[in-house]
C-alpha cells in the first residue's frame, strides 16, 4: 500500500493523506474515495454514450457544443492523451453538422475542435439552413 500512496500525484495524493490512518492502510478505501473524485470506471460506458449521442441543442452555440464535446471525450476516453481526445470530439462534431460545414471544414484542414468552431460566419448560415430543412 505504501507504494501505492507514494506513486500518487496531485489531488490524487491529497485524498491519501486526507484519509485517516486506518483508512490508509485499506486498499478498498483508498480506491472508494478516489473513484468518489475523479469518476469510477463503470462510468466509462456512460459517457460513451453521452459523447455518441450528444447533439447540438437549439439554445446552445457551436462553441458550448464544442467544448461539450471536449469534457465527454476526456470522461470517455481518460486513458487517451489530449490530441487523441481531442480527434474522437472532432470526430463527434463532424456527425453533428451538415455535409457543407463538414466539408469546409475538412478543406480548411480543421485539425481540433477549436478551429472547426472558429469559422463562426459559417456556422450561422449552416444553422439557419437546418432550421429551415427539419422534417
Amino acid at each position: 500500500m505504501l507504494t501505492l500512496a507514494a506513486s500518487l500525484r496531485g489531488s490524487a495524493r491529497g485524498i491519501y493523506l486526507n484519509l485517516s490512518l486506518r483508512e490508509k492502510r485499506r486498499y478498498a478505501s483508498l480506491v472508494k474515495e478516489l473513484s468518489h473524485r475523479f469518476g469510477s470506471i463503470l462510468q466509462h460506458g456512460k459517457w460513451m454514450t453521452k459523447l455518441e449521442g450528444r447533439r447540438r441543442k437549439a439554445d446552445k452555440s457551436i462553441a458550448e457544443l464544442g467544448d461539450d464535446l471536449r469534457r465527454m471525450a476526456q470522461r470517455a476516453y481518460p486513458e487517451f492523451d489530449a490530441k487523441e481526445q481531442e480527434a474522437l470530439a472532432l470526430i463527434q462534431l463532424y456527425k453533428t453538422i451538415g455535409l457543407e460545414m463538414k466539408c469546409r471544414c475538412l478543406d480548411r484542414d480543421c485539425r481540433t475542435v477549436a478551429q472547426a468552431v472558429d469559422m463562426k460566419p459559417c456556422w450561422v448560415t449552416e444553422w439557419r439552413r437546418n432550421d429551415q430543412l427539419k422534417w
